[in-house]
């Protein structure tokens, strides 16, 4: 049984892994719907955004591929903190789904997150689920080990589904290919 009907993720899964992976079953054990938001959906082709959308909804689709998937642009260029951020993802949560949903999950170790909504009356009802770190792992890790090559690192950090070496040689010819 749910215990709340819709909840949302946030992230710009660039690439997608075994943390991301685990935030996003947590999310569907407590959700009867989840809406993924793929962050800084404009930007690729850049060290810090090498994969593009739809790479990146490729991966989370393999995984999951039974949620639903939405791309969110960056606001501006610089960081953006609290509400208009948040005003802009729940106008684009909102547009998708019909309602603003129940609930938000996130990482713990991502500070700022929890201020998105402050201060935003239609964001009060949503609660927040923070998922605390399972795996040593981040985007910025993988991302190293496919520019050095280190394909066991890799592998041991991406969720199962996407621990081929197809996967692999994709991800590490476009992180090569920018620099």
């Amino acid at each position: 049984m749910y215990i709340y009907s819709t909840g949302f993720i946030v992230g710009r899964f660039q690439p997608m892994h075994r943390g991301h992976e685990f935030m996003i079953m947590k999310g569907l054990s407590v959700c009867r719907r989840l809406l993924v938001v793929i962050g800084s959906a404009d930007k690729h082709g850049t060290p810090r955004n090498p994969f593009s959308y739809e790479q990146r909804k490729r991966w989370i689709k393999q995984c999951c591929p039974f949620i639903d998937v939405i791309p969110i642009d960056d606001l501006h260029e610089d960081p953006v903190d609290g509400g208009e951020w948040g005003d802009y993802l729940l106008e684009t949560v909102e547009h998708h789904l019909g309602y603003i949903p129940q609930l938000y999950i996130s990482g713990m170790e991502v500070a700022g997150r929890t201020n998105w909504f402050n201060g935003i009356e239609r964001a009060k009802n949503i609660e927040q689920l923070m998922i605390p770190r399972r795996y040593n792992c981040s985007s910025s890790k993988v991302r190293d080990y496919l520019l050095n090559g280190e394909y066991g690192e890799w592998r041991s950090s991406m969720p199962y589904m996407l621990s081929n070496t197809s996967v692999y040689e994709e991800q590490r010819k476009t992180i090569m290919r920018i620099l």
